[in-house]
């Protein structure tokens, strides 16, 4: 959520995104996220830091 949220936050400073559209934007990417299962270790958060901008930046370049 936080690395969705950064890539959004990061767009509206740009002028690309009104205020509103940060919070659906982090709720769409949050909707594309799948959560492991199970012990996360480090390179799990890694991981769900990259697919979770990844899935910002999907979100937003429609």
């Amino acid at each position: 959520m936080s690395a969705a949220n950064e890539v959004a936050v990061e767009r509206f400073l740009e002028g690309g995104l009104r205020w509103t559209q940060i919070a659906e934007t982090v709720e769409e990417a949050l909707q594309r996220h799948e959560t492991p299962a199970g012990e996360l270790v480090a390179a799990d958060i890694i991981e769900a830091d990259r697919r979770g901008r990844d899935a910002a930046r999907r979100v937003l370049s429609r």
